[in-house]
């Protein structure tokens, strides 16, 4: 009956992706209109802090959108001394802002 092995193979590992998951599309385009808002050319730089007051997305929620982002390779975030990080867009975040946040581009 019962042999007693496992007749199930292991399952591979959750690659990082999969376990970080997506986040929702509401929080992803919050933080491109935010740092759209901030700096609207890939040749400015905007406070993390500013670009999280501004998104208005909690702590966990900003800080996995972010990362995503970044992993994407739609935001590129430089860390400066003492603690700081700002961001910058580029020009694919743009592309897809000028899509996503039309109010936007009309108030330029």
């Amino acid at each position: 009956m019962f042999s007693g092995r496992n007749i199930y193979p292991l399952r591979a590992p959750l690659s990082r992706e999969r376990a970080v998951g997506r986040p929702e599309p509401e929080e992803i385009e919050a933080v491109m209109c935010a740092l759209y808002e901030l700096c609207p050319s890939p040749n400015c730089h905007a406070p993390l802090e500013a670009i999280r007051r501004l998104a208005r997305l909690p702590g966990d929620r900003f800080s996995k959108t972010l990362r995503w982002l970044e992993r994407k390779g739609l935001i590129t975030c430089k860390r400066h001394s003492k603690g700081r990080t700002s961001c910058y867009p580029t020009k694919r975040l743009l592309d897809e802002a000028k899509e996503k946040c039309p109010e936007m581009w009309e108030k330029l």
